[in-house]
């Protein structure tokens, strides 16, 4: 009883709905192939025609159920009263059986809450899936026009079940929209159905030369795009049709980079600018922060910055190993794609990347790449004072002599060797990194502790002629007894 009542104050309160225009039925249908089937078969909820075409919504929308026998499909269609709502589809486009037509008390209250979503106030409102706070009246329901992103207030589900008045048309979704509206060049259903040239051009006895033109406008499909009435801030549905003179905007949803204009106008059937283009965008991928790859990116034939925080689709990133470095694995370069679901697609693995270490160069033969010098502040005004050498032993880590007398955060790292003192504020030339963290580690030789410390830098060394890591020995017992102790402040 509760649905029931709910469809019939839903067919009322809209305001513009679907009435039926009568035709006389042939006494033999002519098929669209050629085919002739009794005119007894024709919209009786199954398709006698080879094609289908004696039960389309253009041949039935029109047809003329005995509603105390019979009950009405969405196209037009007529089946047994009794075969409606048996879990069983009859008509073809299965609208016997939709969900809202057939929910019982308990059932039509679940459905009304899920259609409610967050939505409050009034006893009944629709909320757009998908959306955070997009609600709909009840008047904005099943009234030809689709008003949430996704289309779902003008869907099958929710208006195959409506009860349209006189004087209205039916479109084949089941929204209502005023008569006057039905085949006067301008889309009002949002199916579209209400402009078929098919039916259109049989209605309008002003129509000589059989060809039928809307000036509504059909909206783009693009994955992306959000498409809403400029000045009602109405969505559209992707693909619908809009009325002529109407003004759009189009803007592109998360994870899409948009290029063209934004604003446009339906004007006598045409788009008066050209449709922004969505674009599908990828995050900076992970291996350009890596210190061991060296990375390119390259769009159309172009260019283009990896270190921007996102890439359109089809961008390339190219993936070496960076200087300082060596592959082992005898690939050259990496290759990942931008890809249109906004993850980079790998082409062609990476590089097996491994710091050079421990050689020096001989363009620089007094350099010792691996040399850090180790400053400590002993105040806020700057000054820095040499306390100890050090060795790089990883992108982000130098060891060097126990130093756990001040706080981690009170050391700076220079590159090279240095012993002269100096002020953060002075042209020192030095090259510095910070201390993020410190750790004391512990190694016994021949039962002698000896203690030494680990510094992570925040800004990683990048590799090269002048700055290298050492190489580390195996951690194995015969290179444990060929190590000595490191002198008082070098490791």
């Amino acid at each position: 009883m509760l649905a029931a009542l709910i469809l019939t104050a839903l067919a009322f309160c809209i305001q513009v709905s679907a009435g039926l225009l009568n035709i006389d039925t042939p006494v033999n249908f002519a098929c669209h192939n050629g085919d002739f089937i009794s005119g007894l078969l024709k919209c009786n909820g199954e398709r006698n025609c080879p094609d289908g075409s004696d039960e389309l919504f253009s041949t039935c929308y029109d047809n003329i159920c005995n509603y105390e026998t019979q009950f009405r499909c969405n196209y037009g269609g007529c089946v047994d009263v009794a075969k409606k709502c048996n879990h069983v589809p009859d008509c073809w486009d299965k609208s016997d059986e939709i969900k809202l037509m057939c929910a019982n008390d308990t059932e039509f209250a679940e459905l009304l809450t899920k259609w409610r979503g967050n939505c409050t106030g009034e006893l009944f409102k629709f909320h757009c899936k998908n959306t955070a706070d997009h609600c709909l009246k009840l008047s904005a329901v099943c009234d030809g026009i689709t008003n949430c992103p996704e289309g779902d207030d003008e869907s099958v589900e929710l208006c195959g079940g409506s009860i349209c008045p006189e004087k209205t048309f039916r479109c084949e979704s089941g929204a209502c929209i005023n008569i006057n509206d039905f085949c006067n060049h301008n889309i009002d259903c949002s199916d579209g159905s209400d402009e078929l040239p098919e039916i259109c051009i049989n209605t309008r006895v002003e129509i000589d030369d059989k060809v039928w033109k809307s000036n509504s406008c059909q909206l783009p499909i693009k994955t992306g795009m959000q498409i809403i009435d400029y000045f009602e801030e109405t969505s559209f549905m992707p693909g619908g049709q809009v009325p002529d003179k109407t003004v759009v905007a189009a803007t592109c949803g998360n994870g899409y980079d948009d290029s063209g204009e934004a604003i446009n106008k339906c004007d006598d059937g045409e788009w008066h600018n050209q449709w922004v283009g969505c674009f599908r965008q990828c995050d900076q991928s992970s291996h350009v922060r890596r210190v061991k790859f060296s990375t390119q990116c390259i769009l159309d034939d172009g260019l283009v910055d990896c270190q921007g925080n996102t890439h359109i689709e089809n961008t390339k990133l190219y993936v070496t190993c960076a200087s300082g470095y060596k592959d082992s694995s005898g690939v050259t370069k990496g290759l990942h794609t931008c890809s249109e679901n906004g993850t980079w697609s790998i082409e062609k693995q990476n590089p097996i990347c491994e710091p050079i270490c421990g050689i020096t160069s001989p363009q620089h033969p007094d350099n010792i790449p691996w040399t850090v010098t180790i400053y400590h502040t002993p105040n806020s005004a700057g000054d820095y004072n040499f306390k100890c050498l050090g060795t790089i032993v990883s992108p982000y880590m130098v060891i060097t002599t126990d130093m756990s007398e001040y706080e981690a955060y009170s050391y700076i790292i220079a590159e090279g060797k240095h012993t002269v003192n100096f002020n953060q504020d002075e042209d020192h030339g030095y090259v510095l990194h910070n201390v993020v963290y410190r750790r004391i580690i512990s190694h016994e030789v021949n039962k002698v502790t000896y203690k030494a410390a680990l510094f992570t830098v925040v800004k990683p060394f990048k590799f090269g002629a002048l700055v290298r890591p050492i190489c580390l020995i195996p951690n194995d017992a015969e290179a444990e007894d060929s190590m000595t102790p490191a002198s008082i402040c070098y490791a």
